[in-house]
């Protein structure tokens, strides 16, 4: 038909608009990194370690200078109640990754931009040899 033959040429372009459309809305994904490449961005000016961690764990040792806000204890509320910019960088850990990313997909979802895991949280920490306190 008539359209179909107007319509037909505008088909890649549509599809790349609908595509960067989509793009747009997506979360920022979250970067992983090693023990060893967590040391480095612990340590930067600005970065906030957040340990999702039970507090009994967290006092069992922890990346020196964490923040302990709990995955199962109201994290939501600990999260806001530290006042973070949403593009504030966090570096998200817990003992062996499962609730670190958990907790970085609610993070995402609720807007933060500059997330950052350690695979294999705390257990990796420790097996790298870093220190805790």
């Amino acid at each position: 038909s008539q359209a179909l033959r107007y319509t037909t040429p505008m088909r890649p372009y549509l599809a790349a608009l609908l595509l960067l459309a989509a793009c747009a809305d997506a979360p920022a994904p979250v970067t992983h990194v090693d023990a060893e490449a967590a040391r480095t961005l612990a340590r930067a000016p600005g970065v906030t370690v957040l340990d999702v961690r039970t507090p009994a764990e967290h006092a069992r040792g922890a990346i020196p200078g964490s923040v302990n806000v709990d995955w199962h204890g109201g994290f939501a509320d600990g999260v806001a109640a530290l006042g973070l910019a949403q593009d504030a960088p966090l570096l998200l850990t817990c003992e062996s990754g499962r609730r670190s990313t958990a907790a970085a997909h609610a993070l995402t979802e609720a807007g933060y931009t500059n997330l950052t895991h350690l695979d294999g949280g705390i257990a990796a920490w420790r097996a790298a040899g870093l220190p805790t306190e």
